[in-house]
């Protein structure tokens, strides 16, 4: 009998066994999909891969290594609330923040109900092609913060509900009055917005709607629905 072929030689299927094993991972880690629910049965143990395992808190997404957030989609059950937590994404690209479950159930809420400071709901920290979809935001200063550096495109905002979007009355001062923003945009570096789409939004009792503090391109807004602003609903940085 001959002797069996010494690892990585031509008669060894072991090398190229490992080398697709390996890859089956990565691929996996780049499609997957974390899911996030309030309601019974989630837990912050479980895999958040699954609809039937879903993680408790917002903060598990927070704490994902950097990339991880590359073609993945991030979903939250409808009927959740969660109450005083904050969904922070760091560098999400080709992904959708949405919701699923039962589509007669309410959307998932992220809501402040005490707030003491200048807090977000959602933010997105250096996005590529990403998609928000389909949450309701309350009581939030700001109810999605969009931290742009370089060329921001192909970002859309659809279908969400902004309620109770204010500054607290203790950052309030006559010669430098703060005002929440429903959606806002800042620089991390220098940055332009371009092929930005905000539309099918609602917004009760805001202060602002949309505020940008960078250089913007292109930004579509249509078929939006925005009650009682307090101040502008809409603003933009000088040279927009």
């Amino acid at each position: 009998l001959a002797p069996p072929a010494a690892p990585g030689s031509a008669g060894s299927m072991q090398g190229p066994r490992v080398s697709l094993i390996q890859l089956a991972l990565c691929a996996s880690l780049a499609e997957a999909t974390f899911y996030v629910s309030s309601l019974p049965g989630a837990n912050d143990s479980n895999s958040g891969t699954s609809p039937s395992s879903p993680w408790r808190h917002l903060s598990k997404l927070s704490a994902l290594p950097t990339g991880e957030l590359s073609g993945t989609d991030v979903l939250l059950e409808r009927g959740s609330v969660f109450v005083d937590e904050t969904l922070e994404l760091m560098l999400p690209s080709k992904l959708t923040l949405g919701a699923y479950g039962d589509s007669s159930i309410p959307r998932p809420k992220i809501a402040r109900y005490t707030l003491a400071g200048q807090v977000d709901c959602v933010s997105l920290v250096y996005p590529q092609s990403v998609v928000m979809t389909q949450l309701h935001l309350v009581g939030c200063e700001t109810g999605v913060r969009v931290v742009v550096a370089g060329a921001l495109s192909n970002l859309t905002l659809s279908n969400n509900v902004f309620r109770d979007i204010a500054a607290p009355d203790s950052l309030y001062t006559p010669s430098a009055s703060a005002w929440g923003s429903a959606i806002r945009f800042t620089q991390g570096k220098a940055g332009n917005l371009s092929d930005v789409v905000i539309e099918n939004n609602i917004g009760l009792r805001i202060d602002t709607f949309f505020s940008s503090g960078v250089h913007t391109a292109t930004v579509h807004m249509r078929g939006n629905t925005v009650q009682h602003c307090l101040n502008n609903c809409v603003g933009m940085t000088s040279g927009s």
